[in-house]
């Protein structure tokens, strides 16, 4: 009897095993055909139409006419000008800040690390009216230098200082956290060698410090000179005659010329343009990835030792905490400022009263179309994410395959690609039946999901990494099908990254403007959209009314991000 039953318990062992690799395969490709089919049909395709549409529509003159017509140069010069001053000036008040807060330890440091990320995670249309409250006609700065003897209309916006200040404002945590994040790994002894050799203080920095930071430097650099170089919603509220970037000029030649070949153009030429920066920030980020697992976090924070140390935390720490804050602290207090004084007149008139005849919704349903179609965004983003974030943990347990490798590029594709762009080629691909959508609501979540994407895998790949293989093995090789196995051990496990990852699509399409620019339709208005409308438009009712919208879109953002960074904490505190 033991003779007979050896072979048939090894048959079903063998049996279950091949089943379970045969599951384990048939369910990398099914995980792996959700996310492709969703870009392919929502990035790939529309890229493909403002190619053709470039292709199929270029005038006589060819190129040469399709850069007169569109003004390239001087867009381009303005473009990459504006960015490289932000650059220069983030990096010139980010580097100081990084390698204090990177290299001392003292009260209330995790506080300002936090305090100086808010801006970051803000929706750009909030910072545009943040700064509309402190630089513009009868804002605080205005008032402030009214007492000295200027003007009372005294503005800095629609000037270039107002676009440069606004980018300082919002990329200043990409230069802390990424500088930051190397100098707080830096082994202090190398330094002290230096000194004790008989260096001088300025000569260690440069011959020792400047070097190990260089890599973070340049990387923190070229993120901050690509989220500049693609500023639209700041550029368009701030910006003055003839400040154009591409995509502030591919909106104008999409929407108010509706020159689509031009726009298609300047699409492509944008493409190009942010396709090689984000390449170069990549292997700079390589390049600084391999200076860091020379390093070891924590190593470099010291005390504060003596005055001179102390002035210098408090110049480069709490002064760049206090900038920070400053300009959404205004943007709340002008919410309040009415004519009579402090009060609620402008949020009333925002949540209770109609919109006036120019709208052709209240602000309370535009209010509600936000909310609906971030909980759209946020269903669609975990619909392909999750498996995204499957098939690509899946592929780096062993040796990661090319069609992995594949995978990942397009997965991540979507960082690389101008919200506006992406509009515009909705705009054209989504144009004839049985697809005209142009007139329906659905292209709008569908754009911000595809916004958030990348992120949202990035979230969730640390997560589903960490599981132990031997788990979903194991699941697999008893019989779980790939969906029991995603039920009963993926999510679970990853359930704090999911949650994470759920918040931070539904704020993230809370606040996005630029796709929406063009895909929103006058009945199904956003709060950002609305933000921008009332702004626009003349009286002190309609900016107070823009100010209370910004306020109550700060809120709601700053609420979420930071229920997000506590989830993403979770699993390290339970480690």
């Amino acid at each position: 009897m033991d003779s007979d039953r050896t072979p048939l318990g090894a048959s079903g062992t063998v049996s279950g095993a091949v089943n379970g690799r045969w599951g384990r395969f048939s369910g990398s490709i099914a995980l792996a055909l959700i996310p492709v089919a969703f870009l392919g049909i929502f990035l790939l395709v529309p890229l493909c139409h403002v190619l053709f549409r470039f292709l199929s529509a270029t005038p006589a003159g060819g190129f040469a006419a399709m850069v007169w017509n569109t003004d390239l140069p001087n867009v381009l010069l303005f473009t990459a000008g504006q960015a490289l001053l932000s650059t220069l000036f983030t990096l010139l008040l980010g580097v100081p800040v990084a390698y204090v807060l990177g290299g001392y330890r003292f009260p209330g440091r995790t506080f300002i690390l936090a305090v100086i990320g808010i801006p970051f995670v803000m929706p750009t249309v909030v910072v545009g009216s943040a700064f509309v409250a402190l630089l513009g006609p009868g804002g605080i700065l205005g008032r402030i230098v009214a007492l000295l003897g200027a003007p009372e209309d005294f503005s800095l916006l629609r000037s270039l200082p107002a676009v440069i200040l606004s980018n300082v404002f919002y990329d200043l945590s990409i230069v802390v956290k990424v500088v930051g994040g190397m100098r707080e790994r830096m082994d202090p002894r190398l330094r002290e060698a230096a000194l004790t050799l008989g260096a001088t203080r300025p000569a260690a920095f440069i011959r020792v410090t400047l070097p190990l930071l260089a890599p973070s430097i340049a990387a923190a650099g070229l993120l901050t000179f690509s989220f500049s170089f693609t500023a639209f919603a700041t550029v368009l509220i701030l910006g003055g005659p003839g400040m154009s970037t591409l995509e502030t000029e591919i909106y104008r030649q999409a929407v108010n010329l509706l020159d689509f070949p031009a726009a298609a153009f300047l699409s492509l030429i944008q493409l190009v343009l942010v396709g090689s920066i984000l390449a170069l920030s990549a292997a700079a980020e390589r390049r600084m990835s391999v200076s860091m697992k020379t390093l070891t976090a924590g190593r470099g924070l010291r005390r504060p030792a003596g005055g001179g140390e102390r002035l210098l935390v408090f110049l480069f720490a709490v002064l760049p905490a206090f900038f920070s804050t400053v300009p959404l602290l205004v943007l709340a207090m002008e919410s309040l400022r009415t004519p009579t004084g402090l009060g609620l007149r402008y949020w009333r008139m925002l949540l209770f009263e109609a919109g006036d005849s120019l709208f052709a919704v209240s602000p309370m349903a535009a209010i509600g179309n936000s909310i609906l179609f971030a909980a759209a965004a946020l269903l669609l983003c975990l619909s392909v994410g999750l498996p995204a974030a499957a098939y690509l943990a899946s592929g780096r347990r062993s040796s990661p395959s090319r069609p992995a490798a594949a995978a990942e590029v397009l997965f991540l594709l979507p960082l690389g690609v101008s919200a506006v762009t992406l509009g515009f080629g909705f705009l054209l691909t989504f144009n004839r039946p049985p697809f005209d959508l142009r007139a329906s609501p659905f292209l709008i979540p569908v754009a911000h999901a595809l916004a958030a994407l990348p992120l949202t895998i990035r979230t969730l790949l640390p997560a589903f990494r960490a599981i132990p293989p031997r788990l979903p093995e194991a699941a697999s090789t008893l019989g779980a099908g790939p969906s029991g196995v995603a039920m009963r051990i993926t999510l679970p496990l990853a359930l704090p990254s999911v949650a994470a990852a759920a918040g931070f699509s539904f704020a993230v399409s809370l606040g996005e403007f630029s796709a929406t620019s063009l895909l929103s339709r006058p009945e199904f208005p956003t709060l950002p959209i609305l933000v921008y409308q009332f702004l626009t438009l003349p009286g002190d009712a309609n900016r107070g009314r823009a100010m209370a919208a910004s306020t109550l879109l700060m809120v709601v953002c700053g609420i979420g991000f930071a229920a997000i960074d506590r989830l993403r904490l979770l699993p390290e505190r339970d480690a």
